[in-house]
């Protein structure tokens, strides 16, 4: 979900996090008293990350070469989108850098299953029981994030008699057991992230803009600079992190779940 955020905001959204929770609902009988649950609540700040670049081209091509232009410009958006894209995933929350969902998933801890011949499909679905078995049913894991490495291990993985491998609650090749394989390759080699893509949430201010001005002798020099920026962040509250998960090794997994 992307929601996006009102000029007067200063740069920041404030929010409401649960810091604990005591959930008692239960039937209740006729004339009886109803439970009671409890929750804490605290009243945060999340800074909106700008990201921008520039380049510098020269008023000539501008006016005389509206294609030319057109290219530079693509190309400023498009150094923008890949860094957007480099921080939603792994950026490291420290400003201003954006957190991403790598980042924010609390770490999969794999525990002995006993499978045979454990495969990256074997963890997924490990990965999801862990999160629905945990939380009550709250969560419903829906998207798994891997670079494109992980997923052809997955894509062309045999059998002994070398005929692919494509287990039952596997949906063509791009979702295992109701997780969309999301191929992005700001993941690292054998690492994985899943999680419910309903508790996070994307601000954004302003949108992509891009502006023109002069820098040092730029006006004597008939130069000007092109500027990019966009400015958002994402959350994740520290209530709904436990909707996600990260393997930081899937390999080292795979070894546990077979032992």
């Amino acid at each position: 979900p992307k929601v996006t955020v009102g000029p007067e905001s200063n740069g920041a959204i404030r929010y409401i996090d649960q810091t604990t929770a005591t959930r008692n609902a239960a039937g209740v009988s006729e004339a009886g008293a109803f439970p009671e649950s409890a929750v804490v609540w605290t009243e945060y700040t999340l800074t909106l990350e700008k990201i921008g670049d520039t380049i510098p081209i020269s008023e000539d091509a501008v006016k005389d070469t509206a294609r030319l232009a057109g290219e530079v410009e693509r190309f400023l958006a498009l150094n923008i989108d890949l860094k957007v894209n480099t921080d939603l995933t792994v950026g490291s929350g420290t400003t201003p850098t954006i957190k991403g969902v790598y980042t924010y998933a609390p770490t999969y801890t794999a525990a002995a299953s006993g499978i045979t011949s454990a495969s990256a499909y074997d963890l997924l679905v490990k990965m999801k029981e862990t999160i629905m078995s945990s939380y009550n049913g709250k969560y419903r894991p829906n998207f798994a994030m891997m670079s494109t490495v992980e997923i052809n291990k997955m894509k062309l993985r045999k059998d002994a008699n070398n005929n692919y491998v494509q287990p039952p609650f596997a949906n063509g090749v791009m979702e295992v057991d109701g997780l969309m394989i999301v191929e992005n390759n700001d993941m690292a080699v054998n690492t994985v992230v899943i999680g419910d893509s309903r508790f996070g949430t994307i601000y954004e201010l302003e949108g992509y803009s891009i502006g023109v001005g002069y820098s040092g002798t730029q006006y004597a020099a008939d130069m000007m600079t092109l500027k990019a920026r966009r400015r958002l962040a994402l959350l994740i509250r520290t209530a709904d992190q436990t909707g996600f998960l990260k393997c930081t090794s899937i390999s080292g997994a795979l070894t546990t779940l077979a032992t």
